[in-house]
Formats: structure tokens, C-alpha cells, sequence
């Protein structure tokens, strides 16, 4: 596992931050999975958010939800 923070996660996929943030807050993003925070500290697992962003992190309920509307 390798942490960073939110500025550099945002550098590397050239979002703004609240890209990021406002997943957190919505719940999209587990605690202690895709990031991890102490007080007002958050740095995010890098392979996490990988996997997130490409789409490999989906449950399989939504995977097969999404394909349902894409297949006839």
C-alpha cells in the first residue's frame, strides 16, 4: 500500500479536489479501504484509487446492474 495525499491524487488524474472530497463524504469511498484519516490528516491509497478509477473496484451487483442496461 502506498498513501498520498489528496493534491498529489488530484495531480495525478488532473481533477480538482473536490473530485475526490465529495466521493469521501457521499460514501463512494470507504474509510481504512480507499483512504485513511487522523484528525484533519486524509491520504489516500494509490492502488485503491487505481482500481476505482478504472472501474475494477465496482461490486458485482452494480456491474451486473450496468451491463443490464447496456445489453439488450
Amino acid at each position: 500500500m502506498k498513501f498520498i495525499s489528496t493534491e498529489n491524487l488530484c495531480n495525478i488524474y488532473d481533477v480538482e479536489k473536490h473530485f475526490f472530497l465529495r466521493r469521501k463524504e457521499s460514501g463512494e469511498y470507504q474509510k481504512n479501504i480507499h483512504y485513511v484519516q487522523q484528525g484533519n490528516t486524509l491520504r489516500w491509497d494509490i492502488d485503491k484509487i487505481k482500481e476505482w478509477w478504472r472501474g475494477d473496484a465496482l461490486p458485482s451487483k452494480n456491474k451486473e446492474i450496468i451491463l443490464n442496461k447496456i445489453l439488450p
